[in-house]
């Protein structure tokens, strides 16, 4: 709804049979909405770094608070300011969807432990309970000057392969 007009928003509502409530509160655990660098942190917003991004600082902020009002109501909407640098941030986000997902949150940063297997017999590890197949897709934001590296990732489930 924040990128179109309100006619257009209830035509398309309309034509597919949907309603507000649903596509806003039952097709998400949780929203994470990141306040853009533009409203608290204007110094960091920039066109150079996202060609992607066109909008100016002023833009950026209405449709920033556009999307934001779009959320108000979901039983799960979590905002992330910019009270603090960008790595707090970061660490405020992970630490928000731990909270959201039931992980255990020690203070600082959320550490993962990953492994490197050599040799893994795929027939063999689907024989053990509760193991799913998943495809993890990651993107590492490495900042110059930075001594850690942020990443998003998404999980895709593999087709069907899954005992759990």
């Amino acid at each position: 709804s924040a990128y179109m007009s309100a006619e257009l928003w209830e035509e398309m509502l309309r034509q597919n049979d949907w309603n507000q409530a649903w596509l806003r509160d039952d097709r998400y655990e949780a929203v994470m909405h990141l306040v853009t660098a533009a409203d608290g942190k204007p110094e960091y917003y920039t066109l150079a770094n996202n060609k992607a991004r066109t909008e100016t600082p002023e833009q950026a902020i209405e449709l920033d608070r556009k999307l934001r009002s779009a959320w108000i109501g979901h039983r799960a909407l979590r905002i992330i300011d910019n009270s603090t640098d960008f790595e707090e941030k970061m660490t405020r986000v992970y630490q928000t969807v731990a909270q959201v997902v039931g992980l255990p949150i020690k203070s600082g940063r959320i550490t993962r432990k990953k492994f490197v297997l050599k040799a893994v017999d795929l027939s063999q590890l689907l024989q053990l309970k509760e193991v799913q197949l998943f495809d993890v897709e990651q993107t590492v934001l490495a900042r110059a000057g930075a001594s850690t590296e942020d990443s998003i990732g998404t999980q895709h489930h593999a087709s069907g392969d899954s005992n759990a």
